[in-house]
């Protein structure tokens, strides 16, 4: 439900408006009024309506320029303009204003109800767009890394579909802009092994690259976990002077070494590629530093990895608070690498795994135990008994409880 300020200086038509418009089957909720502009602003400021009708003729401050105060104070604001003057000037200005509709008086109900209808469409797609952009804004950094360990896979193709998926996630991927990426191994000093990094340690490590590429003029820098290793990717200017990556590099090793504790190895890409060439150049670095002669094949890594996840789900998924960032944590691998190694191993996704184990879980309590469906629900992991039901009815065509009526019929 929506709220609309109707802004007009003849009592007698607001208050007809007020009145004898059936606004709530409409969708507006609550109902604000003003006598002219500065008035209306005022209102406007503090209750921020989502829908603003106003005369465009008023004393003190008309309809124009109170259209013109909204939409830089209250861009989401829609406004309606109503005036009893069809003159080619006015109609303009209410363009400029981006008015949803100008509607003459005396206002016609049908057309008052497109205007109305109009403005709030407009409005839900405008939160409906915000609302994506939020979502996408949290997970940027993790589509960002499966995103270079993706390329690094092969998994895209070039040109369209590339430039289409940079698009999307921010990534500047025209033709002028080039490219050079650094792939680092770390290793433990101590006991002469690669090293496998705690969540908090990966964090301030990814922090210290960045302050050192950023440091010599990287322009874009991206970054990307596998268990051994990181990525990081400078984006430059075609025509301009690539910086020396050489020195970045050296000072992020040193860091890694006195403050983690860390032997750190890096190779360098061919300077100045665009990013189509970089995910194989990326491949072959990542490929010659993980070759051993008696090392376990990526597909051997990956099931191993694959039952981890599983072992911890098993012991974790009566608790409704895990999720895949507390799983990465708990194996000391990024979430990124956990959703694609586990999709790719298994078909599915670790939520999908985790909601299959406890759904089965709940049906065996069901049909062995005389618990009652809100502790069930509890037991495998939903605190929430309507949402388990709902769920539990998506994998089993069936609601719990007639699973279990189903079961002791039997």
């Amino acid at each position: 439900m929506y709220t609309l300020l109707i802004v007009e200086d003849e009592n007698k038509t607001r208050e007809a408006l007020m009145e004898y418009v059936p606004w709530e089957k409409w969708g507006v909720s609550e109902l604000l009024e003003a006598g002219n502009g500065q008035e209306a602003l005022k209102i406007a400021r503090e209750m921020e309506p989502d829908i603003v009708i106003t005369d465009i003729r008023m004393p003190v401050m008309d309809g124009v320029e109170l259209s013109g105060h909204l939409c830089t104070e209250l861009p989401d604001t829609a406004i309606i303009m109503l005036s009893a003057y069809s003159e080619l000037n006015y109609l303009k200005s209410a363009m400029r204003t981006k008015s949803v509709d100008y509607l003459l008086k005396p206002v016609d109900m049908a057309e008052l109800e497109q205007a109305v209808q109009s403005a709030i469409r407009r409005i839900e797609e405008s939160e409906s767009r915000r609302r994506d952009r939020d979502v996408l804004d949290r997970n940027l950094p993790l589509l960002q890394e499966q995103f270079l360990l993706s390329l690094i896979g092969g998994e895209h193709e070039p040109d369209k579909e590339l430039a289409s998926l940079c698009a999307s996630l921010g990534i500047p991927a025209e033709e002028d802009r080039r490219w050079q990426a650094v792939v680092f191994r770390f290793a433990d000093e101590r006991e002469g092994r690669m090293a496998r990094l705690t969540p908090v340690v990966r964090k301030e490590l990814k922090a210290a690259l960045h302050h050192a590429f950023k440091a010599f003029d990287c322009r874009y820098v991206l970054t990307a976990w596998e268990p051994e290793w990181m990525v990081a990717v400078g984006e430059f200017p075609k025509t301009g002077t690539f910086p020396d990556l050489e020195d970045a590099s050296i000072e992020f090793v040193k860091a890694a070494r006195d403050y983690f504790g860390c032997q750190v190895t890096a190779k360098r890409s061919k300077a100045g590629e665009p990013l189509e060439r970089i995910g194989e150049s990326l491949k072959q670095m990542v490929k010659i530093g993980t070759a051993k002669p008696d090392a376990e094949s990526p597909s051997e890594r990956n099931a191993q990895l694959v039952e981890a996840i599983k072992t911890y789900i098993e012991r974790h998924y009566a608790d409704e608070t895990m999720t895949v960032n507390d799983i990465a944590e708990g194996l000391s691998y990024t979430s990124a690498h956990l959703c694609m190694t586990f999709k790719k191993v298994t078909g599915i996704t670790i939520n999908h795994f985790a909601n299959l184990l406890r759904i089965r879980k709940a049906k065996a309590l069901l049909a062995e135990t005389d618990m009652k469906i809100v502790e069930v629900a509890l037991k495998v992991g939903y605190s929430n008994e309507n949402y388990f039901s709902k769920v539990f009815r998506k994998y089993e065509n069936v609601s719990p409880s007639e699973y279990k009526s189903g079961r002791a019929s039997r």
